[in-house]
């Protein structure tokens, strides 16, 4: 990582890093991913207290893997049909001025299972190909033309020419997972000084708010100033998420967004960046 980088290469070398900002991220699998998913879709009533119950007695406390299995199988199909990525949110439509899907669409190839209802305008030259990419629930078109102008990648300092991808096989081939997650670099990140930001857009269901707050919780960490709610440029109106100070690290929620909190909710997430950056509270 960086800071063991940094202990090895001279001082004009060393990286400059002040701080981190994690959005939606998953840290612990003890905390993240299903389990706090199937704990945000009950909360959420997203499937039936019956099977809440039958989820708690198979799965959590006389454990019967075939049972638990079954329990799993009807939480996912009460998802079926839901962006998961934002559970109150309609998956965006790459749509033709006739208001059919544009089979030419990047986002239509990699995620045709959302659109299985719905009239496809095929072109005869456009050919459909099988993608190992992750399929989700947005239309990329406008922020993967922007990461790929030159004079954008000029401004970012890219050096070799590159395609920017939301997912990358190239760049997730190179990810080891780990049985713990990404956790265990907090208390060495924390230890050295550096400035941490966890945020989490609230109606995310793929790494829901929740499970990103019970690892931050787990880790025990002194609270400098106590969970309440944070607004906008001082918005009066409206509430703009909950934040809570620990001792280096800030977590904070951006209420009514999910999983790509900046692109949905860019004068909230602008704030909540500049104030961090700017070393101010918010």
């Amino acid at each position: 990582n960086v800071i063991q980088y940094n202990k090895n290469v001279p001082e004009s070398q060393k990286i400059n890093l002040k701080g981190i900002l994690v959005g939606n991220g998953v840290a612990d699998w003890d905390y993240d991913a299903d389990l706090a998913t199937f704990d945000f879709a009950f909360t959420h009533h997203l499937y039936s207290y019956e099977t809440r119950m039958d989820y708690n007695k198979y799965c959590l406390m006389d454990f019967d893997i075939i049972k638990c299995s079954e329990v799993w199988d009807t939480i996912d199909q009460s998802l079926d049909g839901i962006n998961i990525y934002d559970y109150l949110r309609e998956c965006a439509i790459p749509e033709t001025v006739n208001g059919e899907i544009s089979s030419n669409s990047k986002y239509y190839k990699y995620a045709r299972w959302a659109f299985k209802h719905r009239k496809v305008s095929q072109n005869k030259n456009d050919e459909l190909k099988e993608s190992t990419s992750s399929t989700y629930c947005f239309d990329d078109t406008l922020i993967e033309q922007y990461f790929n102008r030159k004079d954008v990648q000029a401004a970012l300092h890219v050096q070799a020419k590159r395609d920017w991808l939301v997912c990358s096989d190239d760049v997730s081939f190179r990810y080891e997972i780990q049985d713990k997650g990404s956790i265990w670099t907090y208390p060495t990140l924390l230890k050295e000084g550096i400035r941490i930001l966890v945020y989490s857009g609230d109606t995310d269901a793929i790494v829901p708010f929740n499970g990103n707050q019970a690892w931050i919780k787990n880790m025990k960490l002194e609270i400098e100033k106590p969970w309440r709610q944070w607004r906008a440029f001082n918005d009066q109106d409206n509430v703009s998420g909950y934040v809570i100070n620990y001792k280096g690290l800030t977590f904070c929620t951006i209420k009514g967004t999910g999983h790509m909190a900046p692109q949905w909710k860019p004068k909230e997430s602008y704030y909540m960046f500049s104030r961090f950056l700017n070393e101010e509270e918010f």
